[in-house]
């Protein structure tokens, strides 16, 4: 028996005070801080509205888009389109997503590799076809993050900076197509895309010049785990950046847009739609809008929706409008995903160390 180094009729001394006393149970630890129920509650209460608000969304377009559509017209639409139709228009969606691979190579960090830029564009391009509200974006990062060895935050940077090539194109079409609108008839004025484009620059310019403010203000309002990866996003979209870097993204983005506009063009010739060019680039300029606001994957009935809307502007029937409309999204999105899947599945790409 172990006598802990103590004789046997050792007994332990208590303090006085405690003489008497009986001792309870041993108190149990006092349960972990907890957030409360209704604020744990409150994020898949946001998600779920949010899913809601893009499954409406995408359902009150497309169910706009059929509401005046003879299924007839439409069927004959969609069956005209011939094998020979198909291959230009996928070919230059082929064309434009390897523009893309190479505005996000020209945007990556040096020693990234085409070949790894190229799948990442065509993992999140085709996972955007599946996945609602640009959550291929997401796997991109993901996947270009523990593929490149660079940070989650510098990552993010680039894509972002993609995007916001993109608004620039986006908002720059807008000021070009308005003209050709008809703005007394159908009030839109060029104050939106001109706001946009001012404002940009000049959030840019202050964000760059008054730099060392903002980095202060993050250490000094902000915890240390947000203030820290806020502060180098920061760098790395305002301060890093450069006048030959952004010259290259916006230079890749100028092909993107272009060969996606061609697509465009050649499908509208396919369904026998003959418009001016401001009026392609006008219908053009609202179908980019309906893909780019989140909704169903691939932007599924607010595509539609967009095409049918702008098409009708310039005297298209609806039925014609959405043959060409589903042509198009199918022949130049489908493929892709279907692409993305197999790529996926087979190596999980996004899923590697």
């Amino acid at each position: 028996m172990l006598h802990c180094g103590k004789p046997l009729g050792y007994r332990l001394r208590v303090p006085r005070r405690w003489e008497g006393r009986k001792m309870g149970p041993i108190a149990p630890d006092p349960p972990a801080r907890q957030r409360p129920r209704s604020v744990s509650s409150m994020k898949p209460l946001y998600r779920t509205a949010f899913s809601l608000a893009q499954w409406a969304l995408g359902l009150a377009a497309l169910a706009w888009a059929l509401s005046e559509v003879d299924l007839g017209m439409l069927c004959e639409a969609v069956q005209s389109y011939s094998l020979a139709a198909m291959m230009p228009v996928f070919a230059l969606a082929i064309a434009d997503y390897t523009c893309m691979g190479f505005r996000l190579n020209a945007l990556m960090p040096k020693g990234t590799g085409l070949a790894l830029s190229m799948k990442g564009c065509l993992l999140c391009v085709g996972m955007n076809c599946l996945l609602p509200a640009k959550a291929g974006d997401a796997l991109k990062i993901l996947y270009l993050t523990r593929n490149t060895g660079q940070s989650f935050v510098t990552i993010s940077s680039v894509v972002i900076w993609e995007r916001l090539c993109d608004v620039i194109y986006l908002a720059s079409l807008l000021l070009f197509a308005v003209p050709n609108m008809q703005a007394d008839e159908l009030g839109v004025n060029m104050v939106v895309p001109a706001f946009v484009l001012c404002a940009g620059v000049l959030g840019f310019y202050t964000l760059r010049h008054w730099s060392g403010f903002f980095h202060a203000l993050y250490a000094r309002f902000l915890p240390s785990r947000i203030a820290s990866p806020l502060s180098h996003l920061h760098s790395c979209m305002v301060d890093q950046v450069s006048i030959p870097w952004l010259a290259r993204g916006l230079a890749w983005s100028a092909c993107t847009w272009g060969t996606y506009f061609m697509c465009f063009v050649f499908s509208l010739y396919m369904a026998d739609i003959h418009l001016t060019y401001p009026q392609m680039l006008v219908a053009f300029t609202i179908s980019c809008l309906g893909t780019a606001i989140p909704s169903l994957p691939g932007g599924i009935g607010l595509f539609e929706g967009a095409v049918v809307l702008a098409l009708s502007w310039f005297g298209v029937d609806a039925s014609q409008a959405l043959g060409m409309a589903l042509f198009f999204h199918a022949v130049h999105f489908l493929p892709l995903a279907l692409a993305a899947v197999i790529i996926n599945g087979r190596a999980r790409y996004w899923q590697k160390a």
